[in-house]
């Protein structure tokens, strides 16, 4: 293609400025990441996932699905009748 820029890969700026965001978004993932867990005492957190009652896991579990789902039709909903997509793609 003549007159088409590309950078010293033969790449377009868009590609390149796409992959810069990509490491950027990765880098700052990883930092925040880091700082999270620095100070987490793995035994107790470890402790505390051995003595969970399953039970209580459950209905949580099944309140996180209910809502998804209900979070879903809510932005189904907000789309115009004439432009609004399957309900499955939204879910």
């Amino acid at each position: 293609m003549r007159g088409s820029v590309t950078d010293v890969f033969g790449r377009p700026p868009r590609l390149r400025a796409g992959f810069v965001l990509i490491a950027v978004g990765l880098i700052v993932s990883m930092l925040f990441g880091f700082l999270a867990v620095r100070n987490v005492r793995w035994s107790e957190t470890w402790s505390a996932f051995t003595s969970t009652e399953i039970s209580w896991l459950v209905p949580a579990v099944a309140l996180l699905l209910v809502a998804f789902f209900l979070r879903g039709i809510r932005w189904w909903s907000l789309f115009e009748p004439s432009r609004r997509p399957p309900l499955r793609v939204v879910i």
